[in-house]
């Protein structure tokens, strides 16, 4: 066999554009790199006595490689190495002193990680390769111009690639490599040391990390805010790298709903092929509170880690359902209490009013509060309220579970004259609060309705009210009213309360709860919203015919 340089030069070119075939696979890493060449030969075979006694050589080589598994490569490469000889070598008088070997070679590269940044290495290579050496005639014995042989070679390597970073890696190994002819056998002990750059890391990087929402809740727009330090989801975040990542940050951001994006949780560290939970939060904006029906959101999932040494980002996007303005499940009975506003100016003007008549016709000896709840109850009486039972979206029907309730803004309530209990509570507590009077929910199989505070302790109350329509709860007294009976007065509002509360307590004392609407606004981060709405004029009752249905109420025993 008999080649020169330039038929070498062009099988090692042929080989190369074989392996771009490779690069049909997305997965598949592509290296190309350089390396310095040295060793010491061994004791060489010379039937053309003119190679014998060379010294140390050096060299280079570049190398293509494709790498179509984590552990497994296929390369080829070409070196030049150069070798000089003793002074009593044939070649000592020649003009070109030394001899040198052009080498092209295709093998198979095997990896085992050690650490993220360290795999140990073993190459196996097969090639061809070339000497082309003019001699000087006068020490030329074997009447050769030129000495031009080339033959078959292999060789193994063993050692170590370090990751410097993803698109870089430093490369350490030793081997043996021998060269065969018929006319000589060319073998040393190799060392070599070199650079590597992985091609699609350093210029077209894929992220392989990927993720998927395993549980969501609806968001509800009335609890924007809550979500801000609670989560509604979580998402699985799962590294598909080839090494682990570190410090990653994790942010979710709607743009629909979010001015920016908002950080929910940092990982350390997430090792390779490792699947880890991380819970939402968002920080969303009022804008929600314009939704009428649902909305499937896009949203992102931003992820920001360190990938040996290196800072990348990853998006995962998801679908985020953001319900209507007025829904709410019935989940925690608590909820109702975010509808509780007093923004609005309607229940704002409706609340203001009233008080100012009760003011100027308190009655002296009769608790204050009590003769404001009445006078607010009195006051939705004459405004022609009703009681309406929603057949669709009932309370009774979704206590306790995850069904989408439809509940009222209080303007809404007024503007509709009417509603069902959760409805007209939301109403009440609303404009009780308006005029800082504290008020909560009372929850009893299949219904909601309110209390107010008296604003005594439970030992001043005692001494004021009956005890039969007390309830006390935080340290506070407070009084029930069943809020549906509107159109049978407050006094009978009350009492039927009270007998509701006691009917459930005595079947089990968990069965009859009651929440303060402030104690559940702290619960759920609280603000107080006003979404946007037709302006209309809220209808208040004649004075006259107000106070004649006020002071026949509180007159009536307590």
């Amino acid at each position: 066999m008999k080649l020169n340089k330039k038929s070498f030069l062009s099988v090692f070119f042929a080989l190369l554009v074989f392996s771009f075939g490779s690069l049909l696979n997305a997965e598949t890493s592509v290296l190309l790199g350089a390396r310095f060449v040295s060793g010491f030969p061994l004791q060489n075979s010379d039937s053309l006595e003119t190679l014998s006694k060379l010294k140390i050589p050096l060299g280079a080589e570049l190398e293509f490689e494709v790498r179509p598994l984590s552990f497994l490569g296929i390369f080829a490469n070409g070196g030049f190495t150069h070798y000089d000889q003793t002074t009593n070598s044939t070649f000592s008088s020649s003009k070109l002193n030394g001899v040198n070997v052009f080498d092209g070679s295709l093998g198979l590269s095997v990896f085992y990680p050690v650490l993220d940044r360290v795999f140990l290495k073993g190459d196996f290579y097969g090639g061809i390769f070339s000497v082309n050496h003019k001699l000087n005639a006068e020490s030329n014995k074997n009447n050769l111009d030129t000495i031009d042989l080339s033959g078959l070679s292999f060789g193994v390597d063993a050692g170590t690639q370090i990751r410097i970073f993803p698109w870089l890696n430093a490369d350490l190994s030793v081997g043996y490599k021998s060269r065969m002819h018929e006319a000589l056998n060319l073998n040393d002990v190799t060392f070599k040391a070199g650079l590597s750059i992985n091609m699609k890391e350093a210029f077209s990087p894929k992220v392989k990390i990927s993720g998927e929402l395993s549980s969501l809740d609806p968001v509800f727009p009335v609890l924007y805010s809550w979500y801000n330090t609670n989560s509604f989801g979580t998402v699985d975040i799962y590294n598909g790298e080839d090494t682990a990542i570190t410090d990653v940050n994790v942010y979710f951001y709607c743009e629909q709903y979010m001015s920016h994006s908002k950080f929910c949780e940092k990982v350390s560290k997430i090792k390779k092929n490792e699947t880890v939970s991380v819970d939402l939060t968002a920080f969303f904006n009022e804008s929600t509170l314009k939704l009428l029906e649902q909305s499937d959101a896009n949203a992102r999932v931003i992820l920001e880690y360190k990938r040996l040494g290196r800072k990348e980002t990853a998006e995962i996007p998801v679908k985020v359902p953001v319900f209507n303005r007025n829904a709410m499940s019935w989940e925690d009975d608590r909820r109702a209490a975010v509808f509780v506003s007093s923004k609005d100016s309607q229940t704002n003007d409706f609340a203001k009013q009233i008080e100012t008549m009760v003011r100027h016709s308190l009655i002296e000896g009769k608790n204050a509060n009590l003769q404001y709840a009445a006078g607010l109850f009195e006051a939705i009486k004459l405004y022609g309220m009703n009681y309406v039972i929603d057949p669709t979206s009932a309370y009774s029907d979704n206590v306790g579970s995850a069904s989408i309730d439809f509940l009222q803004f209080p303007f809404q309530t007024l503007r509709f004259r009417g509603g069902d209990c959760d409805d007209l509570s939301i109403l009440y507590c609303s404009l009780l609060e308006t005029l800082g009077i504290e008020s909560a929910f009372i929850t009893v199989p299949g219904h909601i309705y309110t209390a107010f505070c008296t604003g005594l302790s439970e030992e001043e109350a005692r001494s004021v009210f009956s005890t039969d329509i007390l309830i006390i709860a935080e340290e506070k007294a407070w009084i029930p009213v069943e809020i549906t009976m509107i159109k049978d007065g407050f006094n009978a509002a009350v009492r039927f309360g009270m007998n509701e509360w006691k009917k459930a307590a005595a079947m089990e004392p968990s069965q009859a709860m009651i929440y303060p609407t402030r104690t559940s606004w702290n619960e759920y981060n609280y603000k107080s919203v006003c979404p946007p709405r037709d302006d209309f004029e809220v209808e208040i009752p004649s004075e006259q015919e107000f106070l004649s249905a006020f002071r026949k109420q509180v007159n009536l025993n307590y």
